[in-house]
């Protein structure tokens, strides 16, 4: 089926080949035979007969073109012709002006797509080094932190040599502060494997130091999440204080103590009823309590001896594995350092005791089935 282009120019077509038809008269023949000129005086007027024969001519080459349909066709065509190579020309020439502004735009682009990957290259390539001077930077910065650590845990006992007390204030700022134990611990330099270790010297190093050591703590409130069992919500309760340090800590101190906001001291923690759990002490009287826990120390009796010491590691390192367990769960039972270097003298002869308890509890089943 023909489109509307198509079907405009076959219109015009048509018309440009029937408008000849649409001038004729409907009997040309008295047109060309019935002639009158004007008189003039030496003949008829010029004029006239010139228009004559110049209408008869055209009406001939009508008449022609009516009764030779093809010649009409071809005159038509011939102007169709020209006029359509005019419009495919000047097609052509807005195609080639349109292509060549195309190619240049296109070039344009590409050229500043290639500029702007160039530079994305060279941003990227300085990160890249940055990024790897920075990670040199924190390798650095941890091996200095983990030196310094080991370096506080070799200073300490050294400085309790020439001290009978150490105040370490503040121990949180070892723990959270910047190079702390988490930062070590979080990826930032390293991970627990590192950070565990360096929390542990410090803390072997404060037990093992032959003074008395006080450790300041900064404190902060802790809350859990639980389900109410009235409301089947989820509701977040506040346990209380806890230390801004590892919650292991703790376990290691023989005495714990809380500050609160009116400068009230409280114990948390103790390993003696002369201070028991609960114990609190107003602003003002916190020297109370160092009288309490000194003269209790007083109080106490020597360690034992190395002689002693030696002989029971000796003990009991001949012990076979299931006996050392049933050991220690006596040992802990009985409140006994797990250092022997800490052992008193009653608790080294509670120790020998113990010792020779679970040696002889391995020989009795062996007795019994001879």
């Amino acid at each position: 089926m023909p489109d509307q282009s198509s079907a405009s120019t076959e219109h015009a077509l048509m018309q440009e080949i029937t408008a000849p038809l649409a001038t004729l008269p409907d009997d040309p023949v008295p047109v060309v035979a019935d002639v009158d000129f004007p008189i003039v005086l030496r003949g008829y007027d010029r004029d006239s007969v010139d228009d004559y024969v110049r209408r008869t001519s055209q009406l001939v080459a009508e008449l022609q073109a009516t009764r030779s349909p093809e010649s009409a066709v071809r005159r038509a065509l011939e102007r169709v012709g020209e006029e359509v190579s005019g419009i495919l020309q000047r097609a052509h020439d807005t195609a080639g002006r349109v292509t060549a502004q195309s190619r240049s735009e296109a070039e344009d682009r590409l050229e500043t797509a290639r500029q702007e990957a160039a530079q994305i290259v060279l941003r990227a390539e300085e990160r890249v080094r940055e990024l790897d001077a920075e990670t040199d930077r924190i390798w650095g910065e941890r091996h200095r932190i983990v030196e310094d650590t080991r370096e506080l845990a070799r200073e300490l006992p050294e400085a309790a040599a020439e001290h009978d007390v150490i105040v370490i204030d503040s121990l949180t700022h070892f723990w959270g502060g910047q190079g702390g134990t988490l930062d070590i611990a979080d990826g930032k330099f390293g991970g627990w494997k590192t950070a565990r270790p360096a929390q542990n010297d410090i803390v072997q190093a404060i037990l093992a130091a032959p003074a008395h050591i006080i450790v300041c703590v900064r404190s902060q409130i802790e809350h859990v999440q639980e389900q109410d069992p009235k409301t089947g919500k989820q509701v977040v309760k506040k346990l209380g204080l806890s230390p801004k340090q590892d919650k292991d800590l703790e376990y290691e101190l023989n005495l714990a103590c809380e500050l609160d906001i009116d400068h009230r001291l409280s114990v948390a923690k103790s390993r003696t009823t002369a201070v028991p759990v609960g114990r609190s002490f107003p602003a003002g009287h916190a020297r109370d309590l160092g009288k309490e826990y000194a003269a209790w120390l007083e109080s106490g009796e020597p360690f034992a001896d190395a002689a002693a010491r030696a002989s029971l590691d000796k003990a009991r390192s001949a012990l076979s594995q299931e006996q050392k367990r049933e050991l220690w769960a006596a040992w802990r039972a009985n409140g006994l350092p797990a250092d022997l270097g800490l052992l008193t003298v009653s608790q080294a002869i509670l120790a020998g005791t113990l010792i020779k308890a679970a040696k002889e509890s391995k020989a009795q089943p062996q007795d019994g089935a001879a």
